[in-house]
Parts: C-alpha cells; structure tokens; sequence
C-alpha cells in the first residue's frame, strides 16, 4: 500500500502559487488590453469603423477566456489544499502514535529496571491507533489519487486556454492602425532580476516581440519607424526574442524528455502529462529516420517534446548522433535554436555528451534524473558477476542488442571516462538540476545509480549554475513519477526557482 506522505506546507505553496498565478495572470493581459485601447482610441480612426468593431469582439472573447481560465487556477488549487490538509492530518496521527510508542517503550524500560513496579502499558491504545492511521491511508490515498487525476486534467486545459487568449490578443490585423505600430522591445532592466522575476521579465519581452513579428508579417508592405522593411523588422524582433531565451526566458522554448536505456514514450508519460501533454513526440526509427508525430498539447509558450529511440539500447555514439539530428529538425520545427532538456538515466548522459560534443549553446536549462554520469557501479557488479558466471556467459555475450549499452553505462567504461576528461568542454551558461534517488541507501543509491555518480555534473558546470537535490524514497524507476520531485523540475524549469539544494 502506498502511503500519502509529503510536505504538507509545500503543497500549501504551491495552492497559494495557483491561486496568486490567477489573479497574476488576468490581470497581466488586462494590462494589455488597456494598452491596446488607448492606442485605438488615440489613433486618426478613433472609435469608428473596422478597427473598433473587432476591438470589441476581440476583447469580449478574451474576457471570456480570461474568466475560464482563472477558474481552471482556482480548481487546481482547490485540489491541493485539500491534499495537504489530507498529508497534514496523517501527519499529526503519525506523530502521535510515534509518541505514545515511545512513552510505551519508556514504561516498559521502567516495568524492568524496577520489578516492583506493574504500571499499565497503554499498547491497545497505540495499536487502534496504527489501525485507524492504516484505513485512513488507504482511504486518503485513493482520494489523493482522484485528486491527482483531477489536477492532471485540468493542466491542458489551463495551456489550451492561455493559448487562446494570446491568440485573440495578437490579431494585430483588428486592434492596430497603420499610425500605431508595435515596436521591437528591448531587454533593458533584466540586470539584477533573480528567479521567477528575471523568467516573467524575459517572457514578457519575448511575448511581445511576437507581437511585433506577428504584426510585420501580416502587413508585409509596413516600414519600421527609421524605414525598416517588414522583413527587417521580424528579423528585429526574432533575434531580441532569442537573446531573451538565451538569458533564460523560457516562452517558446520547446521542453525536451529523453528516455534512457530501454525506455520508451511510456517512460516519462506522468511527467508530459504533469506539463499538459506532448505537443510533438519525434521517433528515431529503426531505419535511422526521424519519425514526427503532433501531440494534443498546443501551446505555443512552453511546448513539450519527446526524443523516443525506437531502438532502446542503442551503443552511446549512436545516440548522441541521433539526439543531434533530431535538434537539428526541432529547431527549425520550432522557429528557436534553444531548448530545455529533462534526461532520465542513460537519457541524461547522452544530453551531456552533447552539450560537450557541439558547445551546448542552444540548452539553457538541463534537469538530469537518476543519471549515471560517472557510470553505474551496480551495473558493474551485476555485469562482472554475469560474466565470470560460466552458465551465462554465452547468453549475456549473445545479446549483442543490448549488451553494447550496457557495457558503455559502466562505471570505468571508455566512453564514460571520456565524458568525464572533457568535461571542461561543458557549455558553463547552461544550468544543471540533477535530481537523485537513495531508497537503498548510499551503497545502492535508487538502486541503479549511487548518489556521487547522480550528482557528478556539479564537476562539469560552472559554479553557481548546479543544484543537486535528493529525494530519499525513491528508486530508480520511480523518481519520475515522484510528484514532489516532478514539482521541483516544474519550478526549476518554468520559474527559474532552485529547490533545496543537497546538503
């Protein structure tokens, strides 16, 4: 049975978060809306014709969908203050038990030091207390799972409806005359921004960019204010909105999930979920093609990508090529040379492995997630014992498939201590999470990878661009779908927010 355990506060925070995100969000795009007003209605056509006709009907439906979707916010709120108060509550029955077990034990150690002595160990008392916390966990936890269900619904539902909002925002084509032009904004103030402040900054400027590129590109014949061409002007604004993603501004920037050895579309499902879904999911065949297949996601502010290898246990090299082209397409499917990359495992040193081999410019943001960055020492055992066992020699040496893979993921192996020699190739803007796994403990780590070998990327970034931090429950197969460490990957991600770093 699975036990509803957790931070109850953190959940707390981020119910608060939504709730904040809501009003933050609603009022952002008022914000817009006015600006759009006072430049119609300071423009030579004023409140007549056309333009003012659209400006209504634009305006009505981005109410519309401004009040949808605060409400989706406040749902998704709703579910988690109820699971914290649901965590908070098992929490306290927990302690309180702990406690009377430890007065029982002290009681008990009396009863023997003086035999003279017969007071009454309240036992049946702690154990209808472990009872009622046992129902209560199942119950909880079959309502945390509804809840959670619930919350995993309404997230693409809160993209879909951002996504129109923006939509019926841009239609530069209604709201602007000719004499009332978006200009291309510049990233003037963003020094000194830390966290959330600096990625609403550079978000900001590349939304409105957009707007500029929008604009040039559906009235062709329009100059800039010093006679730019309209070509110029999208180019203007295209480079502005790259440098901002350069910074770390992470609106359009294509969020990429890499499975490792063996892995499959299926292995990071929660997490794509988690963010509202694939918006592109590119295949890497068994013929060496690229496979591209379009989500439901379509949001064009944090689009999320899978790389799937239709061969699971490609040899490293091969990978890394692989991983190479297919960037190549996403950067052009997408219209940016920069992107976010969350790596499980094997997943995780292929990313390394470019970054290294090409500069790594393009990834400004890098999660690793149970990553064997200096090779596995558990697959190192498993595998010699494979080996030096004489009735299993010839089957491990006949999965020529799969045994390549494995080979190169040990600790020692060439292509890992080639990584590691050239770490100093490491691109050092790129900022590094690394996410870790010690349910067995810090000989085992989550049971694949050993806790030095999961945090060995602080050894290739720069200083101050790594966090490492670990989640004790969890094993190698299960930190992905781990909810609080799929919090800490958002927040690093969208927020620019560092979770509480490895002791």
């Amino acid at each position: 049975m699975s036990k509803l355990t957790g931070d109850h506060e953190a959940v707390r925070r981020l119910a608060s978060l939504l709730t904040h995100k809501a009003e933050d969000v609603r009022n952002q795009f008022m914000r817009v809306m006015e600006r759009s007003t006072r430049e119609l209605t300071s423009g030579p056509d004023g409140w007549e014709g056309r333009a003012a006709g659209a400006y209504v009907s634009a305006n009505e439906a981005v109410r519309q969908y401004l009040d949808r979707m605060a409400n989706v916010f406040h749902q998704a709120a709703s579910t988690l203050y109820i699971l914290a108060d649901r965590i908070h509550a098992l929490q306290a029955m927990r302690d309180r038990a702990r406690q009377w077990q430890e007065e029982a034990w002290e009681m008990q150690r009396h009863i023997h030091d003086k035999p003279g002595s017969h007071p009454q160990v309240p036992t049946h008392n702690i154990q209808a207390l472990w009872n009622e916390i046992n129902m209560c966990e199942q119950q909880y936890d079959g309502e945390a799972k509804r809840e959670f269900k619930s919350l995993m619904d309404q997230l693409p539902k809160m993209g879909t409806l951002m996504g129109e909002v923006q939509h019926q925002l841009f239609v530069g084509d209604a709201i602007f005359t000719k004499s009332h032009v978006p200009l291309p904004v510049s990233l003037y103030g963003v020094a000194g921004r830390q966290g959330i402040d600096r990625v609403e900054f550079l978000n900001d400027s590349i939304r409105q960019n957009q707007l500029v590129y929008e604009y040039y590109k559906a009235h062709p014949q329009a100059t800039g204010p010093n006679g730019e061409s309209a070509k110029e002007m999208m180019h203007q604004a295209h480079v502005l909105q790259e440098n901002a993603r350069r910074q770390g501004g992470t609106e359009g920037v294509p969020i990429v999930f890499m499975h490792g050895l063996e892995g499959s579309e299926e292995t990071f499902k929660t997490m794509v979920d988690y963010f509202g879904g694939a918006t592109m999911v590119y295949t890497w065949n068994s013929s060496g093609e690229i496979d591209g297949k379009k989500g439901d996601n379509r949001s064009t502010s944090h689009p999320v990508v899978q790389y799937v290898f239709e061969k699971g246990a490609m040899k490293f090299e091969d990978q890394t090529e692989a991983f190479s082209k297919i960037t190549t397409q996403l950067q052009g499917d997408f219209s940016t040379n920069y992107m976010i990359v969350v790596g499980h495992s094997m997943g995780g040193i292929v990313t390394t492995k470019y970054i290294e081999d090409t500069g790594g410019i393009g990834v400004t943001k890098f999660v690793t997630m149970g990553s064997p960055i200096t090779g596995s020492k558990v697959d190192q055992t498993v595998h010699e014992k494979l080996l030096t066992t004489p009735p299993l020699y010839a089957l491990v040496r006949g999965i020529e498939v799969f045994l390549p893979a494995v080979d190169e993921l040990r600790a020692g192996s060439k292509p890992i201590q080639d990584m590691y020699d050239n770490r100093g190739q490491f691109n050092p803007n790129t900022e590094v999470l690394s996410v870790a796994g010690l349910k067995y403990g810090v000989k085992l780590g989550d049971s694949v990878v050993t806790e030095d070998s999961a945090f060995a990327l602080k050894e290739f970034a720069r200083a101050g661009n790594y966090t490492g931090v670990m989640h004790p429950e969890d094993d190698h197969s299960g930190l992905h779908e781990d909810p609080m460490a799929i919090q800490d990957v958002l927040n690093f991600i969208l927020y620019g927010e560092k979770p509480h770093a490895k002791p």
